[in-house]
């Protein structure tokens, strides 16, 4: 998971890509392997070809994939944002398989929440849901370097004007992290847009 992490922090210098008509929303890409270095802080790195795509098809929850070609985008990693629901006696201390009991119809799969995802910058972009009960769910996320010179991807859940049922309850969100190279061809659209721009 922190390999991920750390693969998904390099992408400081990247391209945008906006696609309409398929479940690529968004795109971040870097300079392949075999390609010039991109120069990042006064030293050069390639990020391994990496490729960052938000993905979000009709009725379908936003999902993040990403690739790299250093195993020639063999293993593609993707982070699935499912929902979210209100929990009573959840064990905050915990942060998988918690024990807690779900609060009937708190549930909203954001398959249904109408969401959009937006580049805010060339290092900041958001997937905002505007469907969450009454509520606004926005996650923004933002490349970022740390003091020791490793790059990540930073994301903050921010969620306004939602009320909880019970103030005792709990806000639980769901999401989860798989391989999906199987399910995701994700250098099949750079290689033909490439073959376009060539």
């Amino acid at each position: 998971m922190k390999a991920i992490l750390a693969l998904l922090f390099g992408l400081i210098s990247s391209t945008f890509a906006r696609r309409v008509g398929d479940s690529v929303q968004l795109e971040f890409e870097s300079p392949d392997s075999e390609d010039q270095s991109t120069e990042v802080g006064g030293s050069s790195q390639s990020y391994n070809g990496i490729i960052i795509q938000v993905r979000q098809g009709l009725d379908e929850a936003p999902t993040i994939a990403l690739g790299s070609d250093a195993d020639d985008y063999d293993d593609v990693y993707c982070l699935n944002f499912v929902g979210l629901f209100e929990a009573s006696a959840y064990d905050t201390a915990t942060t998988t398989n918690g024990e807690y009991t779900e609060i009937d119809d708190t549930r909203i799969d954001l398959a249904d929440a109408n969401c959009s995802t937006t580049a805010q910058s060339e290092t900041i972009f958001s997937i905002q849901c505007n469907n969450v009960g009454d509520g606004i769910l926005t996650l923004t996320f933002t490349f970022i370097q740390d003091e020791e010179g490793d790059y990540g991807l930073e994301y903050i859940i921010n969620l306004q004007d939602y009320e909880l049922s019970d103030e005792a309850s709990n806000l639980v969100m769901v999401q989860s992290v798989n391989e999906c190279g199987d399910l995701i061809d994700i250098d099949a659209e750079s290689e033909e847009e490439d073959s376009l721009d060539g």
